[in-house]
């Protein structure tokens, strides 16, 4: 069981920018045009990354409470066989 979260959008439409260069490919950025380097908290590469770690934790929490689950549910029909 794997837990379906969407990635990161590829693509983020920066405001105030024209038509043309208003949306930025996050995905293959390297930094954040049009924004002072001492007002960046995370580069677009750190994102990825956070963003990778996360799901990856996130993934693995979610098979183990799928398994666990499953390993309940097994236990509960064999209980109810058992006594009827």
């Amino acid at each position: 069981m794997w837990l379906t979260c969407p990635a990161p959008p590829p693509v983020v439409f920066l405001a105030g920018g024209s038509a043309s260069n208003s949306a930025l490919d996050i995905l293959s950025a390297d930094s954040w045009p049009g924004v002072q380097e001492e007002d960046v908290m995370l580069q677009p590469h750190e994102i990825r990354t956070t963003w990778r770690e996360f799901m990856s934790a996130s993934n693995v929490q979610v098979q183990q409470v799928g398994f666990l689950s499953l390993s309940n549910f097994k236990q509960l029909i064999i209980d109810v066989i058992a006594t009827s």
